[in-house]
């Protein structure tokens, strides 16, 4: 769908401080391009990361395309 208006969106830890970045920002009149980062998550909790969007409305989808793995 098209935003209905620009704005940015943001991804961040559940429990954490929003960060002051955008991971993607997004415009009305133009193509909007997908975006990555890298996002710290929890393996076994009920509410991994926190979205967070300002300006126009628009649908957010997320796809994980990896993880990181530490050896305990």
């Amino acid at each position: 769908s098209v935003p209905l208006g620009n704005g940015w969106i943001t991804a961040y830890p559940y429990g954490s401080a929003a960060p002051t970045a955008s991971i993607v920002n997004y415009r009305s009149d133009a193509q909007n391009v997908a975006n990555s980062g890298t996002i710290k998550t929890c393996f076994n909790c009920t509410k991994d990361i926190n979205i967070k969007s300002g300006g126009g409305k628009t649908h957010v989808i997320i796809d994980v395309l990896g993880y990181y793995y530490s050896k305990p």
